[in-house]
């Protein structure tokens, strides 16, 4: 069987594909931040390079069709913790940090146009990105949840947009179940 492939976008330390990677899947891991360099399967560019990035993939063809695709922006622009610093009252952006972090949503939004995977996902606090890209399940299809039911330490509400497998969300009291949601 062949194995299941991965992009994880503006990955960061790796949490979100490290289950796949310990499932065996094909992970390709892309930050732009250099600190990340030695976090395993990680590649330093900027997503919206990644085109270019494909023609050093060339040979090696199972990125050029990932199965998954993962994408975290940084959330410090958006979130309700600091909106006061990045958005004025009017709802408009204080300086360019946050446009840079706009661009950096739109380019994960075009790298998963561009690789058109079966299952994607964009992840991102329950905050400041819904006025961009709405509700989740309005524009682009998905759901919110909070992270604290699925064992963070403390509530978490985040958005979810993407395209993925039905799943039964955890509620208070239930146990999470660790079953993957794509077997490998």
């Amino acid at each position: 069987m062949e194995k299941l492939t991965m992009i994880d976008l503006c990955s960061g330390l790796g949490g979100a594909s490290q289950p796949f990677l310990d499932r065996g899947w094909n992970v390709l891991r892309i930050d732009n931040n250099p600190k990340f360099e030695k976090i395993p399967n990680t590649i330093i560019i900027s997503v919206k390079d990644i085109v270019f990035l494909l023609d050093d993939y060339q040979t090696d063809t199972k990125y050029l069709n990932p199965d998954f695709i993962w994408a975290s922006p940084p959330c410090n622009c958006f979130s309700m913790a600091s909106i006061h610093l990045h958005w004025t009252k009017r709802r408009k952006p204080k300086h360019i940090g946050v446009f840079n972090a706009i661009r950096t949503v739109v380019w994960c939004l075009d790298a998963i146009e561009l690789f058109n995977p079966k299952y994607w996902v964009l992840e991102n606090p329950r905050a400041k990105l819904r006025n961009i890209l709405n509700k989740p399940g309005v524009i682009y299809p998905g759901l919110t949840t909070d992270l604290g039911l699925w064992g963070a330490k403390s509530p978490k509400p985040t958005d979810l947009w993407g395209e993925f497998p039905k799943i039964t969300l955890p509620s208070s009291g239930t146990a999470i179940n660790t079953k993957p949601i794509i077997n490998a």
